[in-house]
């Protein structure tokens, strides 16, 4: 049986992730995320979109592929004002971005749907890469040349400012060259 190219259909798909000119701190991650509305939940459980995998670009190299979609419930108003679940088929990929010594650098990314002999791919999108800069710390309180008594009690206030803190940073507080306290800073939505 011979297949006409023409014949295959590789559904409509969104791209939900990154959004065009995102900007991504080089060396941490990026997430990229394609989906399509299958229809109402409870009509639309055994539908698929029929593709077999899609591959992911930056930079016109390929960085990943999605071999098996993920499935979401989402909430959607019709135009009569309800609510109603729609079932999505989505494409996913955490990519991990390159460090860079430029201070800012565009990067296009695009995905490529593959259903059987049939390829087609996104329209380009481009992520802002920024060098990742280093972890600056100032003292706000107490001032330069305040005056404290010795053996007394003083209050701190710190500014800790970093491209990355939500990646994860522990923050010790040292006097005298030992901890006195100490902070871990981290996302759990990032995960």
């Amino acid at each position: 049986m011979v297949i006409d190219e023409d014949s295959i259909v590789i559904p409509d798909m969104t791209f939900e992730k990154p959004i065009q000119n995102q900007r991504v701190v080089a060396g941490t991650r990026v997430d990229f995320k394609l989906s399509h509305n299958l229809g109402e939940a409870k009509k639309s459980f055994e539908k698929t979109t029929g593709i077999e995998r899609v591959n992911f670009y930056v930079d016109g190299k390929n960085v990943g592929t999605a071999s098996f979609p993920g499935f979401e419930v989402r909430k959607i108003k019709t135009p009569l004002g309800e609510e109603k679940d729609y079932l999505f088929e989505t494409w996913s990929l955490k990519y991990n971005t390159q460090n860079t010594t430029i201070k800012q650098k565009s990067v296009p990314v695009y995905a490529e749907f593959v259903r059987g002999i049939k390829t087609q791919a996104t329209p380009t999108r481009f992520l802002n890469l920024i060098r990742n800069t280093a972890a600056s710390l100032n003292l706000q309180h107490p001032q330069h040349e305040t005056d404290v008594i010795a053996g007394g009690t003083t209050t701190a206030v710190l500014q800790i400012m970093d491209d990355t803190l939500f990646l994860g940073t522990d923050v010790e507080i040292l006097l005298n060259g030992r901890v006195v306290d100490s902070h871990t800073i981290f996302d759990n939505e990032y995960e």
